[in-house]
């Protein structure tokens, strides 16, 4: 079976988002997307994201049933959600899916900082899938308390899963951070660490920073021990300011 994850910046780059989707979907199981916007407008917000690009996600993905998870409603604007969505192939039957809250944030009270982070899963048979988009600040992706502490809560969630189960996404933490450390600690294997990754973001992240300014990490896919994992890579392509994290298993 084959998963991507993917932070897919709102479809910014939607052209080559497109292809990429319509290309991976003949050999992909499951497709979990980050920073995805589902919203009766139709338009281009700042970055040429759009405000809704789960709707197209569904249409170029008709083999698949889409599992869409609200974030946070109006974010980043009025008449938008920001949420996570997986799509798991038809055929593939789905016990359970829902998302879980791992940290609160001052938006949620109101403030337009940040939205909230949640975990998102679907749980089959014998697999939990699950992804996440993780504290966004500091951009520099360094340990924090808060980061510590979504560190801690990832683990109680996974502490309760049954294995084989992965975790994946975008977890906005550089790979020297303790928090990642904390979920190896926690009993999974950090593919991105095993597989010698170089980095998780593409050309189109690195064009907006000087080199000295560049940040090389940001994804990850974690799996548990007894996961027999086929192969790992992360492709270089430019379709998000990310790159696809593509994880083949039996």
């Amino acid at each position: 079976m084959q998963v991507i994850s993917l932070n897919i910046l709102g479809g910014a780059f939607y052209g080559p988002l497109q292809d990429f989707i319509n290309r991976e979907a003949l050999q992909t199981d499951f497709f979990c997307f980050q920073e995805v916007y589902q919203s009766d407008l139709s338009e281009k917000m700042d970055g040429d994201a759009r405000t809704n690009i789960l709707a197209d996600l569904q249409s170029w993905l008709p083999g698949f049933e889409s599992h869409f998870e609200p974030v946070q409603a109006g974010f980043p604007k009025p008449g938008v959600t920001a949420g996570m969505v997986i799509f798991v192939r038809k055929g593939i039957s789905v016990q359970s899916s829902g998302k879980v809250p791992i940290h609160d944030t001052i938006y949620s009270a109101g403030n337009e900082l940040e939205p909230p982070v949640y975990i998102q899963y679907v749980r089959l048979a014998n697999l939990t899938l699950a992804h996440i988009h993780g504290i966004v600040y500091p951009g520099s992706k360094v340990d924090t308390p808060e980061r510590l502490d979504q560190s801690r809560r990832v683990n109680e969630f996974l502490a309760k899963e049954n294995p084989p189960k992965i975790l994946c996404g975008d977890f906005n933490l550089d790979r020297d951070a303790e928090s990642i450390v904390l979920i190896e600690k926690g009993g999974m294997r950090n593919l991105i660490k095993e597989f010698h990754i170089m980095t998780t973001r593409s050309e189109l992240n690195y064009a907006k920073y000087p080199a000295h300014d560049r940040q090389y990490f940001a994804d990850y896919a974690f799996v548990s021990s007894d996961m027999k994992v086929v192969n790992f890579e992360v492709p270089v392509v430019n379709v998000s300011d990310h790159l696809p994290l593509k994880l083949q298993f039996e």
